[in-house]
């Protein structure tokens, strides 16, 4: 409690001029290439308004020179959203990359 802060910014202005000790990453999801069963119609509209996110991979490069520790959550067949992952941790679903 009281370590966490949460701020309504653009994250790469923010990773500009501060540093951190982790940044935390969860970008949209690419869509999953199996057609068999729709997304639930919460993520239907989310990505309807949210679009893809085509600058994830420069705010994993702004994150990287910002902070020591970096994790990206990824969909779990999703290739790695850029290089340096030191390590995966896998649930059922999803991963989390750690860049450092």
């Amino acid at each position: 409690g009281g370590r966490l802060e949460v701020r309504h910014a653009d994250a790469r202005a923010v990773l500009a001029i501060e540093t951190f000790d982790v940044v935390y990453i969860d970008p949209m999801f690419p869509p999953k290439r199996k057609t068999s069963a729709l997304p639930r119609k919460e993520i239907v509209m989310l990505r309807r308004l949210v679009g893809d996110d085509p600058d994830a991979a420069a705010l994993l490069a702004c994150a990287r020179a910002a902070g020591a520790r970096v994790v990206v959550k990824r969909a779990d067949e999703a290739p790695a959203l850029g290089d340096g992952v030191v390590a995966a941790h896998r649930g059922k679903t999803v991963r989390y990359d750690v860049h450092r």
